[in-house]
């Protein structure tokens, strides 16, 4: 299964981390394979830049691929170099988003 996490609001950012844990937390029990990704846009980005994402996410961090908006980067003026380790970066969230759908991901909204 192939998961695409969206998140553009810093007020739901608990919710995500839940949900996040949780799918992966269930796929682990059912020995279901799991592909997670967030895709952070929006004011969202500017969780990017500190260390909470890898705290709330602990044990999964790892299994997640968690990806910035390159233009929602420079919108906030926030420099590439001051993501934490393991955040990529892409161009356009928006668009990131519909490829993603198109290759099989599904799309949740937390």
């Amino acid at each position: 299964m192939k998961v695409l996490f969206h998140i553009n609001e810093l007020e739901r950012f608990d919710v995500l981390y839940g949900n996040v844990n949780n799918i992966i937390k269930e796929a682990k029990k059912n020995k279901e394979a799991i592909e997670v990704i967030v895709l952070a846009n929006g004011v969202a980005v500017k969780k990017l830049v500190t260390n909470e994402i890898k705290e709330k996410l602990a044990e999964n961090f790892n299994d997640v691929k968690i990806y910035a908006c390159e233009n929602s980067l420079k919108t906030f003026g926030i420099d590439e170099k001051d993501l934490i380790d393991g955040i990529y970066k892409t161009g356009s969230g928006v668009y990131f988003l519909a490829v993603k759908q198109k290759d099989g991901y599904l799309y949740i909204k937390p």
